[in-house]
């Protein structure tokens, strides 16, 4: 089946909102913060609350723990209290000193990634353990403008009831919507998406009659007008 990607947004944009997803990545880049502290935010951010991520980034930032030499050279109790708030502090601890350490010691260039293409920048950056595809993505959509569509929990499931492929791994499914939409409208469908999964498309008792998707959705089709 193809979808007109315009026609579908302009459905999206009628019957959904913009979420206020990826905050503290977009304050970062609003503050005109470097590309590590930009990363360091996207990383925080990954299960919890904006409040407790930014109040994380704040804390590092207000003790000078702002970049990756001071990360390597302060004393981890240091580190590990700022990152507190935002939870699971020592996997993300582990993630700074892994990621502290690919740019001091083994000249990944933050900077650089934005100038090169976008599977190239893709994939160093998840060299780095920790660092996986969606986070990488957040930052190289927020801080670097590369058209990347990243895939979050309400985004595969929706994807996976479109498509009717329960087994669905996160490229296809940002393959999926990327073959849909224009590159320009990344984001925006990206982020009204994230609604329609909210609102629409939940995990129990989903509103497959008044969803914007239900003509493009195979499992809406067999709930609705199959009857099942």
């Amino acid at each position: 089946m193809r979808v007109d990607g315009e026609e579908l947004l302009q459905r999206l944009r009628y019957a959904t909102r913009l979420v206020d997803e990826d905050y503290v990545v977009r304050w970062a880049v609003k503050k005109g913060l470097p590309a590590f502290l930009a990363l360091v935010s996207v990383i925080l951010s990954q299960n919890t609350s904006d409040k407790n991520a930014l109040r994380s980034l704040r804390l590092l930032m207000d003790r000078g723990l702002d970049t990756p030499q001071r990360i390597l050279a302060s004393p981890e109790d240091m580190v590990l209290e700022a990152l507190r708030p935002s939870g699971m502090y020592r996997q993300r601890l582990a993630t700074l000193k892994r990621l502290s350490q690919a740019i001091v010691e083994e000249g990944l260039d933050l900077e650089a990634l934005c100038r090169k293409p976008t599977p190239e920048a893709l994939g160093e950056l998840t060299r780095v353990k920790g660092i996986g595809v969606k986070t990488a993505e957040v930052f190289l959509s927020a801080y670097c403008g590369h058209p990347t569509f990243p895939i979050d929990r309400h985004i595969m499931r929706i994807t996976r009831r479109v498509t009717g492929r329960d087994k669905m791994g996160y490229r296809d499914a940002s393959d999926f919507w990327k073959n849909i939409f224009p590159p320009q409208h990344y984001r925006e469908a990206h982020l009204r998406l994230i609604d329609v999964g909210r609102q629409y498309c939940r995990p129990r008792n989903p509103r497959c009659g008044e969803c914007p998707l239900n003509r493009m959705c195979a499992y809406a089709l067999r709930r609705v007008i199959g009857g099942h």
